[in-house]
């Protein structure tokens, strides 16, 4: 929310600052609360954060995100507002992007653990 705001509003306005700045301590939050759960019942166990290179999964996962979002965003509003095409336009024209990045995350993901899928008892 924050990289689209920082987008739309500028990288100095509070619409992108407080979303920005809070994600941080809500991160830690939820990984304390999580690894309190038991494993059946938490949203990522903590067996998840044991897996090798981890970090680095979610770090390249978060910098893809919002580098994602940041473009569709860009692309929705030059299309919306300077070309001055309707909505429904604007969505099929981001279908090949959402397209695409479904398929590069799929590739990625089949690298990254190619004999190691992770599959639940």
């Amino acid at each position: 929310m924050a990289l689209t705001f920082g987008a739309t509003y500028g990288w100095k306005t509070a619409a992108f600052l407080v979303p920005f700045l809070a994600s941080f301590a809500i991160f830690f939050i939820f990984v304390w609360y999580e690894s309190r759960l038991p494993t059946t019942h938490a949203l990522v166990p903590i067996e998840v954060l044991r897996l090798p290179n981890i970090l680095v999964l979610v770090t390249f996962a978060l910098i893809t995100l919002g580098w994602w979002s940041v473009q569709f965003l860009a692309f929705i509003e030059t299309w919306l507002y300077v070309g001055g095409e309707s909505m429904i336009v604007v969505a099929v024209r981001t279908i090949p992007i959402g397209i695409s990045a479904a398929l590069i995350s799929v590739v990625c993901m089949y690298v990254s653990f190619p004999c190691r899928m992770i599959v639940p008892n």
